[in-house]
């Protein structure tokens, strides 16, 4: 699907803007478990967007930028299975996911998330809601958000 298309169905077909680029990253997303956590606890995860940055616990969108989260992926199974919960301004969920070990690259039924769409100057802060009690040592959980920029 061409990126004008993309764009368009992400937005509900309005695109009122045109964006003059286009970024594509990976970005790495990590949570630590403390030991003997208990289930439904809230944790918040790090995120490093550039290699080059080190990781932050909130993001905060560029004036000029909309992002875009088109897809979520983990590598190997989760050591602490859990859902991520993407809240807006410090009050507004816009996006949790399914049990994290279902987006694992292995999975041939993997499924897609609706896309995350990320408005410009927004804070956006990501958590790890463990579904299960944390073991008896400290567990990090890696997962890997797939993220478009589009700048003005």
């Amino acid at each position: 699907m061409a990126l004008a298309d993309r764009i368009r169905s992400i937005f509900g077909g309005a695109r009122t803007t045109t964006y003059a680029k286009s970024i594509e990253y990976t970005a790495i997303a990590s949570v630590t478990i403390p030991a003997n956590q208990p289930a439904n606890s809230l944790n918040p995860v790090s995120i490093q967007i550039d290699p080059q940055q080190p990781p932050v616990e909130n993001i905060r969108v560029y004036p000029d930028e909309t992002w875009v989260i088109e897809d979520m992926f983990i590598t190997t199974a989760p050591g602490v299975e859990g859902v991520v919960r993407v809240i807006r301004n410090n009050r507004d969920i816009v996006f949790q996911s399914n049990p994290l070990s279902v987006y694992n690259v292995n999975n041939p039924a993997r499924p897609g998330i609706t896309p995350i769409v990320m408005y410009p100057d927004e804070l956006y802060n990501f958590f790890y809601v463990n579904t299960s009690p944390g073991q008896a040592n400290a567990i990090t959980v890696t997962f890997y958000l797939k993220l478009r920029r589009l700048v003005k």
